[in-house]
């Protein structure tokens, strides 16, 4: 329901502030710049351009620049926004009375988005895409404690183990194995891990191969269509390969699938 919500303060909103210039943040403005062209959204990011932490090419972040500008998103690059500010607004919204449930990335206005660089821009409705966390409070604490960093992942080794735990292993996002953090990663990791069970089961002495890292891989589509990505061949792709590859549904058919959802 509370996605229902941002749904509605989206469709009311003319002026759409994006707080991230990170993956979800760029899709995030592709979605709304493809399904609602008159809107005025702005999108903020600290980094000197788009998917600056990701390691991801240089025509991978300008492609998608390119398309954005073509749409009408404005981009403000390198000035980091003040969100205690936003913090604040969002603390107040869910202290109203009869206030809508939106989700805690979601900050509905006329609210004054500012920058530590100067910049200030009114937004009818803001969305917060920063700073990813691992939600890692089922084993931060406890037996598991010693061996998560400062970023809420596991520390593992070469074998996807985690330090200094016999037979445990961290894939996915809470595993720090040095990746990009994204499905076709944590699909690889699940089947080395997969094979690696498979194989101790039939001879528990058996010498384990150290996981072997992938190329990087990230597709970033700007709604069904439009967007760019690296393929793990190291080529920048754009077009329909990202839109059929995952701007048709965001990979939801493919989740289904392996899932076995059959509604």
């Amino acid at each position: 329901m509370k996605y229902r919500a941002a749904l509605s303060v989206t469709k009311r909103a003319d002026r759409i502030a994006i707080v991230g210039g990170g993956p979800v943040g760029v899709e995030l403005a592709g979605e709304i710049s493809f399904a609602f062209p008159g809107k005025d959204v702005t999108l903020f990011h600290s980094g000197p351009s788009l998917l600056s932490k990701t390691g991801l090419k240089e025509g991978v972040s300008s492609a998608l620049a390119q398309q954005l500008a073509a749409r009408g998103v404005t981009l403000v690059l390198g000035e980091t926004v003040d969100t205690d500010a936003l913090d604040a607004v969002a603390r107040d919204e869910r202290k109203a009375e009869g206030a809508e449930a939106l989700p805690d990335e979601v900050v509905t206005g006329p609210v004054m988005v500012s920058t530590q660089q100067g910049t200030a821009w009114e937004a009818d409705v803001v969305f917060r895409c920063t700073g990813a966390t691992v939600n890692h409070s089922c084993y931060s604490v406890g037996w598991l404690a010693d061996a998560t960093g400062d970023d809420g992942r596991l520390r593992v080794t070469g074998t996807l183990q985690v330090e200094g735990k016999k037979d445990v292993y961290a894939i996915g996002d809470c595993g720090a194995a040095g990746e990009l953090h994204t499905m076709y990663t944590a699909q690889q990791q699940g089947r080395y891990v997969a094979e690696v069970l498979a194989k101790q089961a039939m001879k528990p002495q058996v010498e384990v191969k150290p996981y072997e890292r992938h190329p990087k891989f990230m597709l970033v589509p700007l709604g069904p269509k439009g967007g760019a990505g690296q393929l793990p061949t190291g080529q920048v792709a754009t077009g329909a390969v990202v839109s059929l590859g995952k701007g048709k549904d965001l990979y939801y058919s493919d989740v289904k699938k392996m899932m076995r959802v059959k509604r």
